[in-house]
């Protein structure tokens, strides 16, 4: 696994992958996503392949260094994501967003999400 492949921030990466491949390594890709290059055996590369077609909930299939690679897409919500969405769901939260509890706590979330959103570098994940 390769990883920040296709990161513009880290031209020196595809660079080197590109001269790798240049000299004609024992190793072939099989699939590209969440920023990153995934490389195996030429022996091994079908099963690899298939998967991790299995895995995404959604891909495609062009070529990449000359090779056919399966891109993936995972749309896995993220657990804090996830928590957020059954919390806000519930029927307890309706009755309690308004509320003078429930108004700081909302203030609370929004201002942490801004603050996390601008201190961490967000990949394609």
């Amino acid at each position: 696994m390769l990883d920040d492949a296709f990161n513009e921030q880290w031209p020196g990466v595809a660079e080197g992958l590109h001269r790798h491949f240049a000299r004609q390594p024992n190793l072939v890709p099989f699939a590209i996503g969440a920023n990153k290059a995934y490389f195996c055996r030429p022996s091994h590369r079908d099963a690899h392949r298939a998967a991790a077609m299995a895995a995404a909930s959604d891909s495609r299939m062009p070529e990449f260094l000359g090779e056919p690679v399966a891109v993936l897409h995972f749309t896995r919500p993220r657990l804090q994501d996830r928590l957020k969405d059954r919390v806000a769901g519930s029927p307890a939260w309706r009755r309690l967003r308004t509320t003078p509890i429930g108004l700081p706590l909302r203030w609370a979330w929004h201002t942490g999400r801004t603050l996390r959103r601008g201190l961490m570098r967000r990949e394609d994940f």
